[in-house]
Formats: C-alpha cells, structure tokens, sequence
C-alpha cells in the first residue's frame, strides 16, 4: 500500500510539471518568443488579434511553439516569430465582434470583426502530434491582409518555410515540414538529446505494471482494435476525392476536388468556382484515430460573382466521416452564411 502511495504522487506531480503557466512568461520571452504574436491566416476585412504571451499561458496550455518565418514586409527581409498554442485551434478562426466606445454606439455592420483561433482542449494532444499540426498549419495556410494593432493593413509577400525553434523551453533544429514529413520523431531535432526525457509524459507512455495492464485491458477490449480499425479506414480513403459544396447565398453548386496525402493525414482542397468566376485553394486535416478534422477554403476575388462574394470569399469549420463512409463538413464563411459539403463514398 504505501508504494502504491509514493507512485500515486509521483504521476500527479510529473503531469502537472508540464502544464505551463504565467509565471513562465519571463523565461520564454528570454528564450526568443515574442512579447505580442498573432496567426497565420487570411484576414480578409476582419482585424487581426494579437495574443500576448501572457494570454496564451493563461490557458495553462501542454505546449507553445516558437515558430520562425522569413518574409518580406515593405520590400525589406525580416524574421517574423509566431506562438502557437496547443489549446487554440488554428485551423479554425472565430469571428468577434467589436463593440463600440462611442456614447452613440454604431451598428454592427458598421464594426469590424476580429479574428481569434477557437479554444479546445489539448489533453489527448502529444508532442508529436502538435508539431504535425503547426508544420501542416504554416505549410498550408498563406498570411494574408494582415493587420497592425491599430488595424491598418501589412503587406506581406514571399513568405518561406516555417521552423519550429522551441516547444515550450526545449530547443529544436532544423525542425520543418519537409523534414518531419520524412522522420516524425521529435527527439531527431532536438538540440540536447537528453531533453527527450522531458517529453515522455506528453506522449501518454504508459507505467508499465502488470496488474494495472490486465485490468486496463478487461475493461476496455475494444480501445485498441477500434482505433486500428480508424486508421486502416483512413488507409483506404482515395487519393483524389469529389466533393459537392453548397454555399449559402452562392448561386450554384460547387464541385471541388480533395487531395489527400495520407502520409501526414493532411489534404488540398482544389476548386475552380462555375462560370469562370475564380478559383479557390483549401486544406482538410484530419484526425485518423477519431475521424474528426477541421478544414479552410480561401477563393480569390473576382468581379464575376454576386457582390457579396466579389471580394474575401473564405470559409472553414469542422469535418468527420460518417456511417455511410461520406467526408461531410459544416462551417461559415467571414459573412456567416453557412457553408456544407459531402464527399463521394470514400
């Protein structure tokens, strides 16, 4: 009994050690991270927020990034620094909106919204996981009208590959999306070997007891199998899937097509809208083991559309496959008109 005990506190304190916090806010800005930081997105006419560190340990996140990105703004070369949070969903922004501090308040349609990443839980998020998800999520999604804090607009071009510098206080090199693509094994670029010790909590390694493992098994028999069958099920998804898309207000169907790469279960969404009136680019990324994923879609303006789409056409929201082996996906795109799309059988 009394080692039971002693192991008890030890797993407590081991877990809760890796739960970051405010008080760490001094440390990581000497680190490199940076004091104000925003996302990776096309903003379109909303405003961009811009978290603070302190903001993002607020939400006592299992992990930040210090991501690095070499641009030019202003035909000058710079380095821009992101944070990414392991309890913000990045792949889906949510639209807030302003209120006004004038006595005589404006209309809604008269306030801009900003643009801030959905919050989730990220207890069943491990470290290589959340390094798949910032690599997939630099990769795949192009910084556009961003805006300053005071809401004017940041031209942005030649944006090149993102790196991952640190994960939390850890250091790590050469750590990009063509490289972890090959070896998805964070303790390969980390700097210090010895710091992959730090890490083996967050990847859920279990204690090794015998008799925990024997009752573990006779209570959930199927955990295992089910999640084997989700993965060969993702296995089997064509590379290249139709998808029928009904948007809101939009006035004819849109027929798209899926890319998937199922080595890093991740996809291009690739639409050319009818009438010669644009084209669109997107991303799906999805979980293998739920089946769940969220997905983004940004078309490009053109004066053949209605005049609400003419400029910012852009939508995301969440996706999962069904019992019937469909993808189906629901969101809203920046005017909140809802946007719905299934997949041909998988």
């Amino acid at each position: 009994m009394k080692k039971v005990t002693i192991t008890f506190f030890f797993i407590i304190f081991t877990v809760k050690s890796f739960s970051l916090e405010r008080k760490d806010a001094s440390n990581l800005k000497d680190l490199g991270y940076p004091w104000e930081n925003f996302y990776i997105h096309n903003y379109g006419s909303s405003n961009t927020y811009w978290y603070t560190i302190e903001e993002h340990l607020d939400l006592n996140p299992k992990f930040l990034a210090l991501v690095l990105q070499d641009v030019e703004e202003k035909d000058q070369k710079i380095t821009y620094k992101y944070t990414y949070n392991s309890r913000h969903n990045f792949f889906k922004m949510e639209a807030i909106t302003e209120t006004s501090k004038n006595v005589f308040s404006l209309p809604n349609f008269f306030l801009k919204n900003t643009l801030k990443a959905e919050e989730i839980s990220d207890k069943e998020i491990d470290i290589n996981e959340f390094i798949e998800k910032v690599l997939d999520h630099c990769k795949y999604t192009q910084l556009r009208n961003l805006k300053d804090k005071k809401g004017d607009d940041v031209s942005v071009t030649n944006q090149k590959d993102c790196r991952i510098s640190y994960v939390n206080n850890i250091e790590f090199k050469d750590l990009i999306f063509e490289q972890f693509e090959k070896n998805k094994d964070f303790k390969s670029f980390l700097v210090n070997k010895d710091d992959a010790n730090k890490f083996i909590v967050l990847k859920r390694t279990p204690i090794k007891d015998s008799k925990k493992e024997q009752i573990s098994s006779k209570e959930s028999p199927g955990f295992s199998k089910n999640n084997q069958k989700s993965t060969q099920e993702f296995k089997n998804f064509k590379e290249n899937i139709n998808i029928a898309i009904n948007w809101a207000n939009y006035n004819s169907l849109i027929v798209a097509n899926l890319k998937m790469d199922k080595s890093n279960s991740v996809g291009s969404i690739e639409i050319n809208l009818p009438d010669g009136s644009g084209k669109c680019i997107g991303t799906v990324a999805i979980n293998t083991t739920t089946m769940l994923g969220t997905w983004s879609m940004n078309c490009d303006d053109s004066e053949n559309r209605s005049w609400r789409f003419k400029k910012e056409m852009y939508a995301s929201g969440k996706l999962n496959k069904n019992d019937q082996n469909f993808l189906v996906g629901e969101g809203k795109d920046r005017l909140g008109n809802k946007v719905v799309f299934q997949s041909e059988k998988l």
